[in-house]
This record gives structure tokens, C-alpha cells and sequence, in this order.
């Protein structure tokens, strides 16, 4: 998935994952999460035209999963700008975004949140209900809230 390496596009959650009271966290999002997203680069065939980047997805859900659907997020949006930045310079365009998909969240959730305003404050409470998520012990468990 998107685990934090040095120097990759995610390296800023590498601290936030590591803290052992993410641990489980770290875990799911290593082992029990798979393709988040999918995008395309669309370049017009008349010179003058505008080029599109389609991204489709459709988040993780369980009740008690909203913070994971945040981390999605996130690593979709850095995904997304860094594909773009190198499209835009391969192609010599501009190129718009659209997102579509099953997000998998109400209107005032931080994942929605974050996509209109691009922050969610550390303060939110869906990081708050995190500390009770955790994954069930078998795979075909699935996820559980403690």
C-alpha cells in the first residue's frame, strides 16, 4: 500500500505511523488494504485543448474505520499531484482533476473534510474513535472495534 519510505511520498506519516500506540494502524494499512485508487491521464488529440487526470476509487469501510479512510485520502491526493506534476511536465500541459468514486463518508467527515479544505485538524474525532479499531485476528474476521 502507501507505508512511509525514506524519501517517498508518504514519508511524513512515517512518524505518526511509528508511534506504538499506531502500531495496529500501521499494520492494516501494510497488510489488509490493497488498491486504493486508480487514475488516467487523458491528453487531448487538438493542440490547445486542456488534458484530464481521472482518478477513481473506493475507500475502505466499516463503521469504525474513518480515520483509515482519512489516511486514504491523503495518499490518493499526494499520489494525484505528484502524477499530475510529471504529466504536466512530460506533456507540456495543464491538466485538470477530477475524483470520482464510493468514498464511503458522510459530508462531515474528516476524509470529506480534507478534500475541500485539505487539512483536518490532529484534534478531530474520528482520530479520537481510531483507538478502537483494530483488525480481527483471522483474515476472513475482517475489522472489529474494541
Amino acid at each position: 500500500m502507501f507505508l512511509p519510505s525514506a524519501g517517498g511520498l508518504h514519508a511524513s506519516l512515517a512518524p505518526f505511523l511509528q508511534r506504538p500506540c499506531n502500531k495496529e494502524l500501521a499494520r492494516i494499512l501494510s497488510s489488509k488494504l490493497t488498491t486504493v485508487a486508480q487514475l488516467c491521464c487523458l491528453v487531448p488529440a487538438t493542440e490547445g485543448e486542456q488534458g484530464l487526470v481521472v482518478v477513481n476509487t473506493h475507500l475502505f469501510f466499516h463503521p469504525g474505520a474513518s480515520h483509515i479512510r482519512m489516511l486514504l485520502v491523503s495518499a490518493i491526493l499526494r499520489e494525484v499531484q505528484a502524477a499530475r506534476q510529471e504529466w504536466e511536465r512530460q506533456t507540456g500541459l495543464r491538466l485538470a482533476v477530477i475524483l470520482a468514486g464510493d468514498l464511503n463518508s458522510e459530508p462531515d467527515t474528516g476524509a470529506i473534510q480534507l478534500l475541500g479544505s485539505g487539512h483536518v485538524s490532529a484534534l478531530h474525532p474520528e482520530w479520537v474513535a481510531a483507538a478502537g479499531f483494530a483488525w480481527g485476528d483471522g483474515d476472513a474476521e475482517g475489522p472489529e472495534v474494541l
